[in-house]
């Protein structure tokens, strides 16, 4: 199984922590990696890496995006692809 962790940036102490843990649990569970995803403090970035994780069939996805409506057409191809999302610190629009 493969989680796609998509942040801002890594370069912001919080993500880079919040990656940390993340990647902890998979390793405790064994069977989860984490596709991690810096979205370079850009919209274009973040959802050029979100769609391209779709597109590798990942089983769930993390994201903090980096605006409210910058990854919106990421939320909905996930949608379509029966791919749950999370968000985390930040409000996304749908």
């Amino acid at each position: 199984m493969t989680i796609a962790y998509s942040v801002p940036g890594l370069n912001f102490p919080f993500f880079a922590v919040m990656l940390d843990g993340a990647a902890a649990a998979a390793a405790e569970r064994g069977d989860v990696s984490i596709l991690t995803l810096d979205g370079q403090d850009a919209d274009a970035v973040q959802l050029a890496g979100c769609e391209n994780a779709l597109a590798r069939g990942i089983s769930g996805m993390v994201i903090s995006p980096r605006t409210v409506d910058g990854l919106a057409g990421c939320f909905s191809a996930a949608q379509a692809a029966g791919v749950p999302v999370v968000t985390v610190d930040r409000r996304a629009a749908p």
